[in-house]
């Protein structure tokens, strides 16, 4: 571990809407393989890629409920950060990044992505060829995503072997929320309730 006053944080973002049991996976696979002094989850604000809808505060309650029903007492601390919330304007990983160093010159930041997106980091994230070249990630490799030939020095590898593997999506959850389906195997009773109690999705 790292000094006082020292800290390697890994930073899991998205839309989270829903969280849902790949998402609590992947925090598994990093509690259980990664050495590290703490995890946020990060949910997004609105973004310039796609429209989110459903507002952050149920978003973070949501990831709340998740994080109290998965992970309850970690000796690695799982936190929700609101941090992207509290700014102004369009969220983006390049400026968190940024913001995080400056604010935190000591601290290591990684970001949690999958094997799955990381083609888009270079090609559809806001500068993200910047991001690519001088940004620390903890990549999970993803079945039927393979991986470039190559990776920057600061590329870790997760395998998610050792974790469950979903193909949930938020879309689909979505869907499903719509069509009257019960949803707790995807999410968690208490995510499900949240939802139904809150009138999410459409339902």
């Amino acid at each position: 571990m790292h000094r006082k006053n020292k800290k390697h944080v890994v930073i899991y973002g998205g839309s989270f809407n829903p969280p849902h049991r790949g998402h609590a996976s992947a925090v598994k696979a990093l509690l259980d393989a990664f050495p590290c002094d703490e995890i946020w989850i990060m949910p997004s604000g609105e973004r310039g890629d796609k429209r989110i809808g459903t507002s952050g505060r149920h978003r973070m309650r949501m990831l709340h409920i998740m994080r109290a029903e998965n992970f309850p007492k970690t000796k690695i601390p799982v936190k929700i950060s609101g941090f992207e919330l509290r700014r102004r304007g369009l969220s983006n990983t390049y400026r968190t990044s940024r913001t995080l160093k400056r604010r935190h010159p000591s601290w290591t930041f990684s970001y949690l992505v999958g094997s799955d997106i990381l083609k888009d980091v270079r090609a559809r994230w806001v500068n993200g060829g910047k991001l690519y070249r001088e940004a620390r990630f903890v990549c999970l490799k993803v079945r039927g995503s393979p991986l470039p030939k190559k990776l920057p020095e600061r590329f870790w590898l997760l395998d998610l072997r050792a974790a469950e593997r979903r193909s949930d999506s938020g879309k689909v959850i979505r869907a499903l929320v719509q069509r009257g389906v019960n949803i707790a195997p995807y999410v968690g009773s208490g995510v499900a309730a949240y939802i139904k109690k809150r009138g999410l999705y459409g339902r």
